[in-house]
């Protein structure tokens, strides 16, 4: 979710559309974890299926712009994102409840160091981390593969996290389904680099060398098209076959590469304000989950908890947006850069 800017003027002025997505965007991450309309079906679902774009449209714009680079400013990139993924772990732990509760196991504290290396179903900070795994995994194949190849392991990889998430609720009739679900799946989890993040990374890459450049107008035409068969897959996986992790989907995949299509080929004049919006939906994602542990006890406090996820969601975007843009502003003052570091 977090872009590194783009070298060339041209590929910069491509950014500017993609920023305006890339901010509804994290409205809609915020939407995924405050769930708006829990408690009517139709609305959820219907809101459910709009956010299905949000973190693979991340993983492909933040991804692309960092494969533009290659060498010490690829790494610095990387380097840039652990800052960032440390800082907000480490204040997140911080900050958290269910830290000073269990501060005194030992095993949960074995859990956090192994969780900052590997997060997966849950935490909402395991973008990050399964973004700087997929880019580091993803730039060094493509010097010895082809991105149609690397493509082709990212489809295959994506389909057995499919094959053990979405579809679950079948496969795991199978024994040796279950059994290896049981052994090795469900110690690493789907939501992650391997099973996520490579994949939209890997399509990234593909991007980059790939010539068809559809008119917008069929852009958009497709990449409805493909939100309309999504939203088929998901009444039979839900409604049908009663799937419950529903994170992954096979028709998230053509969508997002046709919403990506469509949003870097729309130019907008460049001005100072999609600058902006970048660092404000990076600074969103990475403040929100904080904040809604703090908004959502003041609810319960107050009784609110049941019918108040609209005001949840309202209130959380709001205070995260706030907070971002502080943090935004205060990194333009010379004295307190650092914090570019960490938005």
């Amino acid at each position: 979710m977090v872009d590194i800017s783009v070298s060339t003027n041209e590929n910069f002025k491509k950014t500017t559309t993609i920023d305006i997505l890339k901010f509804v965007c994290c409205f809609l991450v915020v939407c995924i974890h405050t769930k708006p309309f829990q408690n009517i079906f139709w609305l959820d679902a219907g809101v459910g299926l709009v956010t299905r774009i949000a973190v693979p449209y991340f993983f492909i714009t933040s991804a692309y712009f960092l494969m533009l680079k290659n060498g010490k400013d690829f790494w610095k990139g990387i380097l840039n994102l652990i800052i960032l993924y440390s800082f907000w772990y480490v204040l997140s732990l911080a900050l958290s409840k269910s830290t000073y509760s269990n501060a005194n196991s030992v095993g949960w504290w074995v859990n956090v160091v192994r969780n900052y290396f590997w997060l997966t179903n849950g935490n909402p900070l395991w973008f990050v981390c399964a973004l700087i795994w997929a880019d580091v995994a993803v730039y060094a194949l493509r010097k010895i593969l082809s991105p149609k190849i690397l493509l082709v392991i990212g489809v295959v990889m994506f389909l057995i996290g499919y094959f053990f998430s979405t579809a679950y609720s079948i496969t795991s009739k199978i024994p040796v389904v279950k059994e290896i679900n049981d052994t090795i799946i469900s110690k690493i989890g789907t939501q992650n680099a391997l099973f996520f993040a490579f994949p939209y990374v890997a399509i990234a890459n593909f991007i980059l060398t790939d010539n068809y450049c559809p008119s917008p107008k069929k852009s958009l035409t497709l990449w409805v098209m493909f939100w309309v068969a999504l939203s088929i897959e998901a009444i039979i996986m839900v409604k049908i076959l009663n799937s419950t992790l529903n994170y992954l989907w096979l028709f998230a995949m053509p969508m997002t590469y046709f919403a990506f299509k469509f949003s870097s080929g729309v130019y907008v004049k460049d001005r100072k304000i999609y600058f902006a919006l970048r660092k404000l939906s990076v600074g969103v994602y990475l403040v929100h989950p904080i904040i809604l542990e703090y908004v959502r006890c003041g609810l319960n406090a107050l009784r609110l908890s049941d019918n108040a996820n609209i005001m949840l969601t309202i209130v959380v975007f709001l205070i995260s947006l706030l907070i971002a843009f502080l943090l935004f502003t205060l990194s333009n003052v010379k004295r307190l850069k650092f914090i570019k570091k960490i938005i």
